[in-house]
């Protein structure tokens, strides 16, 4: 039995020094991440390389467990739960950010005019990445077999493609009108398709369409949508839109949305500020909405760390659809291992989560395609 020499105490004592210090700087780390979170460079960069840090610490602890390294080992499974405990957090609750300019009285009141839902729906969201082949992402939307699909990144002729295709698939009918001055309500409307063009950049932007239903149109000069202004970093375009889909005898406003995201290195320095005014905006514009059947859907070009964006939903009464990673769905034309929930549905106090799904689509983003039904609100409240 060797003897335990004063040297290898003394190499003992500062090895265990190290691997404290080393757990306490970590979780130092996370903690300034979790508190800072979206709102300066370093720790959303930090945020958006989450992903692969999960991925990095699980295969260190495979490997030190296999090899028998005990501090490699204790280091990646401190590492691990200081991410579960400190960036994954909820985000305290805060006040809603105040309501932008967007949400005029004439948009309150096309909201008010709203129900609540009476019927099952089933809501999808997708970015089709300009796909270059028409037919292709019309079919795979088809299979989605959506009452609700909000699409991004196409013009508008996939749009009235897309209408046309799931009208065929209803048969014919002709669109129902709305009153003047009120979202369109008409419960013996026929079975119809009706889709919506939003231009954000350039000749792209996003679509509504709507599967045994229509859009209402509001206010005095017969809007059909209402546009929310969004921040970019480049010559790009965001835009959010509110849109009023009739499904069944009830209006139900939907926010659209794609945000922004740094197109270039040099666009960088401006995101933290992008992604805070931007949450603002739309959480503050839902929360002036006040309607319980409000649906929020689109691409966020943030994941589910970004604790200031996805808080600030919450803050405004919204619930999140459980995030399923989106994103990328292929590269170079293979199938990959999506990372981050790039694409996000929320929704209203009148609705209740059944179930959600990501499904592959012929682009470099994952569909989401949720099942809502109504919820029994208590009327006194």
């Amino acid at each position: 039995m060797s003897a335990v020499t004063p040297q290898s105490a003394r190499f003992g004592v500062l090895r265990a020094l190290a691997l404290l210090g080393a757990l306490a700087g970590i979780s130092l780390i996370c903690v300034a991440v979790a508190g800072v979170a979206d709102r300066a460079l370093p720790t959303l960069l930090l945020l958006v390389a989450e992903p692969l840090l999960w991925i990095g610490l699980v295969a260190l602890c495979i490997h030190a467990a296999l090899a028998q390294r005990v501090d490699p080992f204790v280091l990646g499974l401190s590492s691990l739960l200081a991410l579960g405990l400190a960036v994954r957090q909820d985000r305290p609750l805060e006040q809603p950010p105040g309501a932008p300019e967007e949400a005029s009285p004439t948009v309150r009141h096309c909201a008010s005019q709203s129900g609540l839902p009476t019927r099952p729906l089933r809501v999808a969201t997708w970015n089709a990445s300009q796909h270059p082949d028409r037919v292709a992402a019309v079919d795979a939307i088809l299979e989605l077999d959506a009452d609700l699909v909000v699409v991004q990144e196409v013009d508008e002729d996939f749009v009235l493609d897309l209408a046309a295709r799931v009208q065929d698939q209803l048969g014919d009918g002709g669109l129902a009108e709305g009153p003047d001055g009120a979202a369109a309500t008409d419960a013996d409307a026929p079975a119809v398709a009706e889709g919506l063009f939003v231009h954000a950049e350039g000749t792209w932007g996003h679509g509504i369409v709507v599967r045994d239903g229509f859009f209402g149109v509001c206010g005095a000069d017969q809007h059909d949508a209402f546009g929310i202004s969004l921040p970019t970093a480049g010559d790009r375009e965001a835009l959010a839109s509110l849109t009023f889909p009739v499904i069944g005898e009830t209006v139900l406003p939907v926010v659209s949305l794609h945000l922004d995201r740094p197109g270039a290195l040099s666009e960088l320095g401006r995101w933290p500020h992008l992604l805070e005014e931007s949450s603002a905006r739309i959480a503050g514009f839902a929360d002036a909405l006040g309607a319980p059947g409000l649906l929020v859907v689109g691409d966020t070009n943030t994941h589910g760390t970004f604790r200031g964006f996805h808080g600030r939903m919450r803050d405004a009464g919204l619930l999140a659809v459980p995030a399923r990673a989106t994103w990328p769905g292929n590269l170079a034309g293979f199938p990959t291992l999506p990372l981050y929930q790039l694409d996000r549905i929320w929704h209203g106090v009148a609705w209740e989560f059944d179930s959600v799904e990501a499904i592959r689509m012929p682009s470099d983003h994952l569909a989401v395609v949720a099942e809502l039904s109504p919820r029994e609100l208590d009327p006194l409240r």
